[in-house]
């Protein structure tokens, strides 16, 4: 045996005893950190699984919520537009009761007592008319776009507010239709065959309004605000198939009895020469002048009084 080799028998044997300790702990220390991975991984898993599940139930429960708002919104609007039918329904009832009324007056009855049903009558179809007029500060009226099969009023009404500067969704709409009885259709000519206009030809080829009625008064104030701005605005770049490009008109939508005062009112202050007359919040009123008084026009007994400047006629300020 060499030198070399007791040198290397007895470095051997002097390694200290701890140092087989050290291993030992290392072993352990590793095996403790294969552990806690395990561990770590199985807890990550289990949650990751529990996270999984309450995420599942929170978005079936929203979903059931949606649905629920959903049909009651839909319900919502089904009822205002069976109330809208109502509405038009009193004023069909009312125009009947009128013409009634009329073949009454004409009969041999006791002058007082005639005259003292008659007034109370009238104040009972006047106080109708201001609440149905209620009832329809909501809603405005669209003139001089082309009806065509299949259309969706609904569809227009937000195309058209977008060009005016407002943007709308389908729950700021109550309800969106043509009103007034449908016409007859025929084929235009255009290419495309889904297109027909809707044209009587018994009849003058002006086409029925569109009545929208939104689910908030400031909605519709603002609509009619753009529009009198933008008092060019055009059936052009509304998604309408092809036809001649119209002009179109948004007012405040008025009962029956009220659209018969406007207009009289209209035709008179023409002949007058009175420069305003307009509507607000189912109100008329006309002014001769820029600096003239203004004038509330309720009945058709006022148009008369207003426009020759009785005395006794009150100007609204």
């Amino acid at each position: 045996m060499s030198c070399e080799d007791v040198t290397q028998d007895m470095s051997i044997a002097s390694v200290p005893m701890d140092q087989a300790t050290t291993i030992s702990i290392q072993q352990f220390s590793s095996l403790l950190e294969s552990k806690f991975e395990n561990l770590e991984m199985k807890l990550t898993k289990n949650l990751s699984i529990e996270i999984s599940a309450a995420m599942d139930m929170l978005k079936k429960e929203l979903n059931d919520t949606t649905d629920l708002l959903f049909a009651q919104v839909t319900q919502m609007k089904n009822d205002l537009c069976t109330y809208r039918d109502r509405i038009n329904k009193l004023e069909s009832e009312n125009s009947s009761l009128h013409s009634k009324l009329s073949q009454l007056s004409k009969q041999n009855l006791d002058a007082a007592a005639t005259s003292s049903m008659l007034k109370t009558i009238k104040q009972l179809q006047s106080e109708l008319n201001e609440r149905d007029q209620v009832s329809l500060l909501n809603d405005v009226e669209v003139y001089g776009i082309p009806e065509f099969e299949g259309e969706s009023a609904t569809h227009i009404a937000i195309t058209l507010a977008k060009k005016l500067g407002i943007t709308l969704e389908e729950r700021d709409i109550v309800c969106a239709r043509r009103i007034g009885p449908k016409r007859r259709s025929i084929t235009t000519g255009v290419s495309n065959d889904s297109s027909r206009l809707i044209v009587d030809k018994d009849r003058p080829t002006r086409t029925r309004p569109i009545t929208i009625s939104f689910a908030r008064r400031s909605l519709r104030d603002e609509l009619l605000k753009n529009a009198r701005v933008r008092r060019g605005t055009s059936t052009s770049d509304l998604g309408l198939p092809n036809h001649d490009v119209k002009r179109v008109h948004l007012h405040e939508r008025l009962t029956h009895k009220n659209r018969v005062i406007f207009g009289k009112a209209r035709a008179l202050a023409k002949t007058k020469q009175w420069r305003f007359i307009w509507t607000r919040d189912g109100k008329i009123y006309a002014r001769q002048s820029d600096s003239s008084n203004v004038y509330a026009i309720r009945s058709e007994e006022d148009i008369e009084s207003v426009f020759t400047l009785l005395p006794n006629h009150n100007p609204t300020v």
